[in-house]
């Protein structure tokens, strides 16, 4: 229990343990795992660059480069800049949504729980998860 020691205090400290205990909907979890498919890495374990990166690196690529042909063929100001627009709206909501509505236990991978299994000093028990740690 040494690690827990950021959570003691306020009640307010527990924002993170709150976060991971959160119980979704099935319709709300299958929206999100759809936005998270946007910023987890394609492959993780690949040997190439190009499939390690997030998806949305490539829109954010296919945007400027779609910019940057719609400026050569002479399109006008506003149509131009409609595809690094909208790469950029996406990516912007992504982050801030994300950073206001954190995931939960459920929407995550099994790297990404062997993670939070470390914070706490559990990287030995699989079967661990947040819901076991009560917030009073």
């Amino acid at each position: 229990m040494k690690n827990l020691k950021v959570f003691k205090g306020k009640n307010k400290d527990f924002w993170f343990l709150r976060s991971l205990q959160k119980r979704r909907s099935h319709v709300s979890l299958k929206i999100r795992k759809f936005l998270l498919w946007f910023i987890r890495p394609i492959n993780r374990n690949s040997n190439y660059l190009v499939f390690r990166q997030e998806p949305i690196v490539h829109i954010m690529s296919i945007g400027i480069i779609g910019t940057i042909i719609m400026v050569i063929a002479g399109f006008g100001w506003p149509e131009e800049a409609i595809p690094f627009g909208s790469a950029f709206v996406l990516n912007m909501f992504l982050s801030y949504f994300f950073k206001w509505f954190p995931m939960c236990w459920q929407e995550m991978d099994k790297y990404e729980k062997q993670y939070i299994r470390k914070i706490y000093g559990k990287e030995d028990d699989p079967n661990w998860t947040p819901y076991l740690i009560k917030i009073t």
